[in-house]
């Protein structure tokens, strides 16, 4: 089945859960599986838009241990289901670490660093969690050197190791938690099994995608996804777009013709959210030619996008009134006359 640019950025709105939020919170967090979520602030708007619930419930939820934020791939933190991080870890963590290797001997961390921190840390959390700041002066006190990017560099590898994660919410600031004391059950797949559930929940919550789509975002390779991907895709509709095979959940096809008018509704988005960062191909929502007016420089830092009929038309920023960069010559007049009651409903 071929369809449109178009048609494939309306099911991705869909799919995403944009159009129509999710039940709850928790089971936003649930069918997206993984939510790009290094701009803490921006994360939970995503997650709040996608469940028509305030970022307050973001914390709520995170407080109640029902999810955490955790580096479970790219080397970039995420809002993911706590059950399913080990799991995840099992299959990212050590593609991670030799990525990270190299900036590792830069910084002269050593695996007995790594070790000295993970006794540290054991000791400073055992108690219930604590902040990074906190974190960071026990090892000070202890004699570690956390110059430059050391700190980070030796959290994350605790992270990826499945040490530590961030949990609660405290003063505004999310705290440092043991995994094995905070998240009351770890889901254990065995590793085919995994790489099957994952690309599966990727497929549902991000579709239509490609097989390449899920291996960028996931960074788990070709040779290891690709003997799976029959299987992966068995329960999914296959449509083309320009000669490339994207697969979708079928539900999302036939929710189409219901959520058209939602989907292609003028819509504000946070920075980095998962509609645009979510894709090795953002095309269909996001014009290559207009890549780095979202990414200036290509930097690395999306900016928040106005999105109308599916694609990105205009960058914005939370002004009084809003303050947008328009793609092309202005705003559609839907978008334009939408703006106030945008601004004033994002949830932030």
């Amino acid at each position: 089945m071929r369809q449109a640019a178009s048609e494939v950025a309306l099911l991705r709105v869909i799919s995403q859960q944009l159009a129509t939020p999710a039940s709850s919170l928790t089971n936003a967090v649930t069918h997206l599986t993984c939510l790009q979520a290094q701009d803490w602030k921006a994360s939970r708007s995503a997650l709040a838009l996608r469940s028509d619930t305030a970022v307050a419930d973001v914390d709520e939820a995170a407080n109640s241990a029902a999810i955490v934020r955790s580096w479970p791939m790219r080397g970039t933190l995420h809002w993911l289901p706590a059950q399913d991080l080990q799991w995840m870890l099992s299959l990212t963590s050590a593609a991670t670490v030799r990525a990270a290797a190299g900036r590792h001997r830069q910084l002269g961390i050593a695996d007995r660093d790594v070790e000295e921190v993970r006794s540290l840390t054991q000791a400073a959390l055992a108690d219930g969690g604590c902040s990074r700041s906190d974190l960071k002066a026990a090892w000070v006190s202890a004699g570690v050197d956390v110059a430059g990017q050391r700190f980070i560099h030796l959290l994350q590898r605790l992270a990826l190791d499945g040490v530590v994660c961030l949990g609660p919410v405290v003063d505004s600031q999310q705290h440092l938690v043991l995994c094995a004391t905070w998240i009351p059950s770890s889901r254990t797949l065995e590793r085919d099994a995994a790489i099957v559930e994952f690309a599966q929940r990727y497929l549902r919550s991000h579709g239509p995608a490609s097989m390449a789509d899920f291996c960028w975002w996931s960074k788990l390779l070709v040779r290891d996804v690709k003997p799976l991907w029959a299987q992966i895709v068995s329960a999914f509709e296959e449509i083309q777009l320009d000669g490339r095979a994207l697969y979708v959940d079928p539900r999302t096809l036939d929710a189409l013709p219901n959520l058209r008018a939602a989907a292609r509704a003028p819509m504000l988005l946070p920075a980095f959210d998962e509609l645009i960062i979510g894709y090795a191909d953002r095309a269909p929502t996001l014009s290559p030619s207009d890549f780095e007016k979202v990414v200036p420089g290509r930097n690395g830092y999306f900016l928040p996008t106005v999105l109308h009929q599916g694609r990105a038309v205009a960058t914005w920023k939370a002004e009084d009134p809003v303050v947008t960069a328009p793609f092309g010559n202005g705003l559609p007049t839907a978008v334009d006359r939408a703006l106030p009651r945008l601004a004033r409903t994002f949830p932030r």
